[in-house]
């Protein structure tokens, strides 16, 4: 274990010229959408509410049976998750409180006349802030030096849920509930037997009874996704040694030879430090490693251009190699070339085939253009395939917005266009866990797509392979970022579309359950209510509908739990030599 170097961090870079924004200025919602706070916080209210009363203590609320599902080594993730979302999404409005004003937040009602009215729920100001103070209290008496079920510790999921939860909650709260700090350093110290020897990449998973990790072999998002918390505890703890050791493995792992220009490959070997194989992909299980570079550039306004560069490398790729026209009627290709926005392009067949994984763009016509999120080297499939879980948006925003680059933007809102889409084709009006398209260079002959996926495909674009609503909240997150760039509100109508479906088919017994089938308004629901549910859906869609001054892009960065960090001013650029690269769209 590496706690043994200490030191203190120099103060962080302040600067009084006028620095890169990402939000757009003097942005306000619109009065008519007033409604929608008191919409997010019923549904809020509700839930947690269910918890505390069928789960409390434990990891997720069973919202069926009315019990409890521990996933997150029992030492209840959905009160840390979701104490952040009491504090800025303005459920802690007391007397001494977080926010400058508590008007009109006394009572929490459904608002909305779209649907049926929901239940009162009465939560004063005071009592909101006995939530608070509820959450602190039982986080002060959690052991976080052993794992309260069975079985090993992920040191990413620790990280972002229960690292990044205490001090998000620390900051917001004002920086009044040092007992924060101190359990995130508690559960650090742990989680730093991941490291062994002469090793900058950390085990995927610790065993805190005997503090030896699990030997298998890792990838690069639970190896590049711990620097923004890290870094946190090394500015409240005064000690540097979780920086180093979060920040070494994503220097190592831009520095390794990639399989393809720009786009780390997926596994990597903690003994080595070598990549696994040749597999590429935007998905789970490397996305965040993408995202914290550009993330971790703003929180801390470093002066090392290797995270820029390599996010700016990252994003030449991801245009380069995993962007795809899809095939639908009326599509046709001529002479090589594909319209995209009314402009022809020329199609350059890539000798690297691809499993496309990202999502329809309404705005691309006659076909539509998807930005793909994985590839294997030398494999052949039929189909493209995308989660939209697995790319939302939201960096892209924030790295072309810090970079002044309306190229980077403008990909970004076409991949939420695509998103949208799912959850605007299903019955419910939720999107699902994944869903596929056939691109120009597939062979959709060998019966793998039923006839009904494919007259679904024929009217929408897309078909579904995974009907799932597991609570996922990347198309929201997206969403939310797309109004906050833009202040296009056709985003605030979206996220009221989704709560509209929310509050329309996914109540449960108690509280609300994922759903089986999104296609099927009466499939039935899921017998989980994860914790990102509070962390990351609602707080998502309260801040849409907030005063954008609250929790401005251009003063936090969001972690990937949705968990928000104090950033210092922003430089006036964070560009680096070199320039980004786009090409035609590939067929």
């Amino acid at each position: 274990m590496r706690l043994s170097r200490l030191g203190v961090l120099s103060g962080l870079l302040s600067l009084s010229w006028a620095g890169a924004t990402v939000q757009k200025p003097g942005l306000v919602v619109p009065p008519v959408y007033a409604g929608r706070l008191n919409d997010t916080k019923a549904l809020f209210v509700e839930s947690y509410e269910a918890y505390r009363k069928y789960a409390w203590g434990h990891d997720d609320l069973a919202p069926l049976s009315k019990g409890f599902v521990d996933s997150r080594n029992g030492w209840g993730s959905s009160v840390v998750d979701a104490m952040s979302t009491m504090v800025s999404n303005n459920y802690a409005c007391s007397e001494d409180g977080f926010k400058p004003s508590c008007e009109g937040h006394h009572g929490i009602r459904r608002t909305s006349s779209l649907t049926p009215m929901r239940p009162l729920f009465d939560a004063s100001p005071h009592e909101l802030q006995e939530y608070i103070e509820e959450a602190v209290n039982y986080t002060s008496m959690i052991d976080f030096t052993q794992s309260r079920i069975p079985g090993a510790v992920s040191v990413f999921e620790t990280t972002i849920r229960y690292l990044g939860g205490l001090l998000s909650s620390y900051e917001l709260s004002g920086k009044k509930y040092q007992v924060l700090v101190d359990k995130a350093r508690e559960v650090a110290d742990k989680m730093a037997f991941a490291w062994v020897g002469d090793s900058v990449i950390p085990f995927g998973f610790v065993d805190f009874d005997s503090n030896t990790p699990l030997y298998f072999t890792s990838n690069i998002a639970e190896a590049g996704t711990l620097s923004l918390e890290w870094y946190l505890l090394s500015k409240y703890t005064k000690n540097t040694t979780y920086a180093d050791l979060s920040v070494a493995p994503v220097i190592h792992i831009a520095n390794l030879p990639s399989p393809l220009p720009g786009l780390a490959a997926q596994g990597i070997n903690p003994v080595t430090g070598e990549f696994i194989g040749g597999y590429v992909t935007w998905g789970a299980a490397s996305d965040s490693y993408f995202e914290y570079l550009v993330k971790y550039a703003r929180l801390t306004n470093t002066d090392n251009s290797i995270f820029i560069n390599t996010w700016k490398a990252c994003l030449t790729g991801e245009n380069r190699f995993l962007a795809k026209c899809c095939v639908r009627p009326p599509l046709t290709l001529r002479s090589g070339l594909c319209s995209k926005n009314r402009r022809s392009e020329t199609l350059r067949i890539s000798p690297i085939t691809t499993t496309a994984r990202f999502g329809l763009s309404a705005r691309m016509s006659p076909g539509h253009v998807y930005a793909v999120a994985e590839m294997e080297l030398n494999v052949l499939e039929s189909l493209g395939l995308f989660p939209c879980r697995e790319l939302a948006a939201g960096f892209h925003y924030t790295g072309g917005r810090l970079l002044n680059n309306q190229t980077i933007v403008d990909i970004a809102l076409e991949l939420n266009e695509g998103c949208w889409n799912s959850y605007a084709s299903t019955a419910t009006g939720i999107g699902p866990e994944a869903f596929a398209f056939i691109s120009t260079d597939s062979n959709a002959t060998d019966g793998s797509v039923s006839e009904d996926q494919l007259k679904f495909y024929s009217e929408h674009g897309f078909y579904i392979t995974n009907s799932k609503y597991v609570m996922r909240p990347e198309v929201l997150e997206s969403n939310f970022h797309a109004w906050r760039v833009t202040g296009d509100t056709k985003y605030l109508d979206r996220a009221g579309d989704a709560i509209d479906s929310f509050f329309k088919y996914l109540p449960a017994p108690v509280a609300y359950g994922p759903l089986v089938d999104v296609n099927n308004a009466t499939g039935g629901l899921i017998d989980d209510m994860e914790s990102f549910w509070f962390a990351e859906v609602l707080k998502y869609l309260y801040l849409t509908f907030d005063d954008p001054d609250n929790i401005s892009l251009d003063k936090y960065v969001f972690n990937t739990e949705c968990q928000p960090f104090e950033a210092p001013p922003a430089l006036k650029s964070y560009d680096t030599p070199g320039r980004l690269t786009f090409v035609a769209q590939q067929s």
